[in-house]
């Protein structure tokens, strides 16, 4: 019997060590379950000859190292799971490639490094992307909002830098943004944790949150808490809120002036709407931003 295609599905098995190189020479591999084990080491500098691969779930082990470059080699590549491990450096510019890709979960490493290049229009299958708790700077990428069918977007305590893109009105079908504290990760440049207290401080962004997020159709979860943010919310008379947004966390969003619809800033429009507002963050925040101004 001829053999088209071959899974390796051994997630939960108390695996320790690497993974084999070997397995990279499974030229037919379409399906990499190794998650929730205890492997160790790299991922295989040649798994990029695993041109049949569709699913990689390598996730919660202790990998550490690179992301290979040779994974932008897998134009078929559906799924990548790399989250909860000790990934260092930057990820690949090559993954560009992988046009194929629907999702993305590259959370709770330790990667570096700018994000630009890496997401682009013609990924027209990506639909969840989640790269948050890592050491990822640079100005925030325009391209992850540019992707024509994301759905959610996790980019929560990073290093990152500026303000936030005006490329976020173009994510029309996003319902998911969490963006919380996007300079706050502790091994920013400029983070310093205050001994004994267990509170770091941390950067914070530039400029206000772009008037067209409040109106983004699909959107339903917006997180942006310690950002630093400035501004109000500026809602024309001919538009109206989010039809679908329920869930707003603004804490350490400073509020200035009124709109020119003659709105009120920030919690006003949440009360009108019955909007969930993380108030007791927000206080907390304010109060200690308020002590270290003393």
């Amino acid at each position: 019997m001829l053999i088209t295609s071959f899974d390796v599905v051994l997630a939960s098995q108390h695996l320790t060590g690497g993974i084999p190189s070997e397995l990279t020479a499974v030229v037919r591999l379409e399906v990499m379950y190794l998650d929730r084990n205890s492997l160790s080491g790299s991922i295989p500098m040649g798994v990029g000859t695993l041109t049949q691969l569709k699913k990689m779930n390598i996730f919660d082990n202790m990998l550490t190292g690179s992301i290979p470059t040779s994974i932008g080699n897998i134009f078929t590549l559906q799924e990548i799971n790399l989250f909860n491990n000790y990934l260092e450096h930057s990820v690949p510019t090559t993954l560009s490639n992988c046009t194929a890709l629907g999702l993305l979960r590259l959370q709770h490493n330790l990667l570096t490094g700018p994000l630009q290049g890496i997401f682009h229009m013609d990924m027209i299958h990506i639909e969840h992307v989640d790269l948050s708790d890592n050491k990822f700077s640079g100005s925030i990428p325009k391209g992850i909002f540019e992707l024509p069918i994301v759905s959610s977007v996790a980019l929560s305590r990073n290093c990152f830098e500026g303000s936030l893109p005006a490329a976020m009105c173009d994510a029309r079908n996003v319902s998911v943004l969490s963006m919380d504290g996007l300079g706050a990760a502790k091994a920013c440049k400029g983070s310093v944790e205050l001994p004994l207290s267990g509170v770091t401080l941390f950067n914070t962004l530039e400029g206000s949150i772009p008037s067209c997020v409040w109106v983004l159709p699909l959107l339903q979860v917006l997180h942006l808490t310690g950002n630093g943010l400035t501004g109000s919310v500026h809602i024309s008379e001919t538009e109206t809120l989010g039809p679908v947004l329920t869930t707003i966390s603004l804490g350490m969003y400073s509020q200035k002036g009124r709109s020119r619809s003659g709105r009120c800033c920030v919690p006003t429009v949440y009360s009108r709407r019955a909007y969930v507002f993380d108030i007791w963050l927000y206080f907390l925040l304010f109060s200690y931003a308020t002590m270290l101004s003393l």
